[in-house]
């Protein structure tokens, strides 16, 4: 045991001394491996371009440890690294097919409301014709019967003179 290297008993000190946090995947050697097939993971999932990945996540891995040239600090932050890679990339999933349905179901909306346009620029088109229509006919019944009236006369012309008896009857009443 006394030929243990100083990386060695750093790290049974860190097993020893561990928090264990339910929920949370204990760190170990591997995170270094699992850290390497995050960003491999990272990168298939996003193109394979490195360069997309988030500024934050950039930062943090090319910045080195305050101050500490050990890989110490640097595995125990890769999970909690590789938590945050998973959950940006699957919320970055999920408001890509967020956006995708948001819009598709706005296209169908813009369609449903374009269908619903060209059916009042119908029904308003019907309509102007068949008041046109109604105009053209009332125009002409009303000429019709300024025609009709014109020719008729509504109260005949009456001549006392052809009625002899009213005109007795009309002055005997007067006296």
């Amino acid at each position: 045991m006394a030929s243990l290297s100083s990386a060695q008993q750093q790290q049974q000190q860190q097993q020893r001394h561990a928090i264990v946090i339910p929920g949370e995947a204990d760190e170990t050697d591997d995170d270094e491996e699992a850290e390497e097939d995050d960003d491999e993971l990272f990168d298939s999932a996003h193109g394979g371009e490195a360069a997309r990945r988030p500024p934050a996540l950039r930062r943090a891995d090319s910045e080195p440890a305050d101050g500490d040239s050990s890989s110490a600090p640097r595995r125990q932050q890769s999970v909690l690294h590789r938590k945050l890679r998973e959950t940006v990339a699957a919320l970055g999933a999920d408001a890509q097919a967020f956006g995708a349905r948001q819009c598709q179901t706005l296209g169908k909306d813009l369609q449903q409301v374009s269908h619903n346009v060209a059916d009042t620029q119908r029904t308003l088109q019907d309509t102007l014709y068949r008041a046109r229509s109604i105009a053209e006919v009332v125009y002409r019944i009303e000429s019709q019967l300024g025609t009709v009236l014109s020719t008729v006369q509504l109260f005949p012309e009456l001549k006392l003179a052809d009625y002899p008896g009213i005109e007795k009857s009309a002055s005997q009443q007067s006296s």
